[in-house]
């Protein structure tokens, strides 16, 4: 019996030992707390029939819920399917054009994403198909 006291009594030294350097920590250096998270970036492709532009880059705050719109790329027509390379350093867009446009069905786009989220263009191929 006595081996049983000595031991809740060592856990709960243990315990209490650890609740008061948690309180020392969290009251007396605040600045170790946890800071929010910056708000997550990313693209939006659209069909751009209707009024939309294409490519759409835009922030969400995961503590607010809120999403922002930061820049549009106009001109990139019928962004259907976007891809982020794993460096995040490209952007992959597939595009489907209007049928009998004269031109290709579609296009498999590679853009350059810049430290300010902007777009640049590296490649474009055809794709021989919207499909």
């Amino acid at each position: 019996m006595t081996f049983i006291i000595t031991e809740t009594t060592q856990t709960l030294k243990a315990m209490k030992q650890f609740f008061i350097l948690f309180y020392l920590i969290f009251f007396f250096f605040p600045h170790l707390s946890l800071k929010a998270a910056s708000p997550e970036k990313f693209y939006v492709g659209t069909f751009t029939s209707g009024g939309a532009e294409g490519i759409y880059l835009c922030s969400f705050n995961s503590e607010t819920g809120e999403i922002s719109l930061l820049k549009t790329f106009a001109g990139i027509e019928n962004p259907s399917f976007l891809k982020i390379s794993p460096d995040r350093k490209k952007l992959y867009a597939v595009t489907r054009l209007q049928k009998n446009s004269g031109k290709p069905e579609g296009y498999v786009n590679a853009y350059a994403i810049l430290h300010d989220g902007e777009l640049q263009l590296l490649n474009s191929q055809s794709s021989n198909g919207s499909d």
